[in-house]
């Protein structure tokens, strides 16, 4: 089984990470008893007689590769999960009103309800689908992974509130602009931040 892999997303080659006869990569070779090749265009192929191995090795290899990354280049892999997405197919973006917690970030998506998608608000009732549930999980898993090669203590947060766009990026221009679902969400992961913002309660004394 062959699985190429790219690295030169962020200038960082193969060659330039792994080593000029991919010596980084010689205890996957061992324990998980594949072949690991650099293929002239810059791609890892791996390949071996036993599937189940070729796929531990691939996890194995892709862990290595997103550790590098964030390392050499200071990045850190966003996944985001629209819980709504059965309910539009268009997202239009808008400038935050009066009530919003933080103006500094000021253009919000909004899923625009279509007729023969679901009833808008209909997925508070229903469950997070399997195939979401499996995206949140993996990417748990592979920041969990990049982060055990490091010693130190980490957080896990899970923050509620309202989504912005990152307004340095995304400014007064982008606002009234619609765009199809699919084509908005891989706009967002990795190129435009997404910031929570939250709502503080003041509650009078006395």
């Amino acid at each position: 089984m062959n699985w190429p892999e790219e690295l030169t997303d962020y200038e960082v080659t193969p060659r330039a990470a792994f080593g000029n006869e991919l010596q980084a990569l010689n205890d996957i070779r061992k324990e998980n008893e594949v072949w690991i090749t650099l293929l002239p265009n810059n791609q890892i192929q791996i390949s071996g007689s036993d599937i189940v191995k070729c796929e531990a090795a691939e996890v194995r290899y892709k862990t290595m590769v997103e550790r590098i990354r964030i390392e050499k280049c200071g990045l850190q892999q966003a996944k985001n999960v629209v819980l709504d997405e059965r309910e539009g197919i268009d997202v239009i973006l808008l400038r935050a009103e009066d009530w919003w917690p933080n103006h500094n970030d000021y253009v919000v998506p909004r899923l625009l309800p279509s007729g023969i998608m679901d009833e808008p608000g209909s997925f508070r009732k229903d469950d997070v689908h399997d195939i979401q549930l499996v995206e949140i999980r993996d990417a748990i898993r592979r920041a969990l992974e990049t982060a055990s090669y490091k010693k130190g203590a980490y957080d896990f947060v899970v923050r509620l509130g309202c989504v912005a766009l990152d307004s340095g990026r995304m400014g007064q221009e982008s606002v009234g602009k619609k765009h199809g679902k699919e084509k908005f969400a891989k706009s967002i992961n990795g190129k435009v931040d997404l910031r929570p913002k939250r709502w503080f309660v003041r509650r009078p004394l006395g």
